[in-house]
């Protein structure tokens, strides 16, 4: 506009620099017509905004579940293995003290002369224990001995003792060789 008002303006040496509308005036349609494409505008922007924030929010609740799934899985994978720790502490203790046990009772044996007759009656009392508790705990029992005679239980129970000794103090058989 400024370029065509200048080239017109030119032979009356006027020298235009710039051009201003500073009022229009349009019909009420077209007024009505820019108010409602304002108004279209403004909602839609509202609506974006809206559902951004509503997929921000849904996006966040997810993240916080999946969170709160890894940290429970996290923490039972800690309870278990604790409790594994637990566990195999309380074997190695029961074994240390059975060894320790086992390690006073051998010394113990070795010093005394009637430690075999002890060694005996306690595997006799033992094997009648056993067949004590079996009974208590079933209503069938099989045995191998006559109930009756508890000196044949205690006989057998002794040749087993005996048997354990005897394949003990023997030396283990060595595999032939090939030649």
């Amino acid at each position: 506009i400024v370029s065509a008002i200048q080239k017109d303006a030119e032979d009356w040496g006027i020298d235009c620099k710039r051009y201003e509308i500073r009022d229009i005036t349009v019909s009420d349609l077209v007024r009505q017509s820019m108010d409602l494409q304002a108004e279209a505008e403004r909602r839609k922007r509202k609506h974006i905004l809206e559902s951004e924030g509503q997929m921000q929010s849904a996006r966040n609740k997810a993240e916080g579940e999946k969170t709160a799934v890894l940290l429970l899985a996290e923490a039972e994978r800690m309870r278990i293995l604790q409790q594994a720790e637990g566990e195999a502490s309380a074997i190695m203790a029961k074994a240390n003290a059975t060894a320790q046990a086992l390690q006073m009772v051998a010394a113990t044996i070795e010093g005394n002369p009637k430690s075999e007759q002890a060694m005996r009656l306690s595997v006799a009392e033992q094997y009648v224990s056993a067949f004590s508790k079996l009974a208590k705990t079933g209503n069938t029992l099989i045995l191998p001995a006559n109930v009756g005679e508890p000196s044949a239980m205690i006989a057998q129970a002794m040749g087993v003792y005996d048997a354990i000794s005897t394949a003990k103090q023997a030396p283990p058989p060595t595999a032939p060789t090939k030649q």
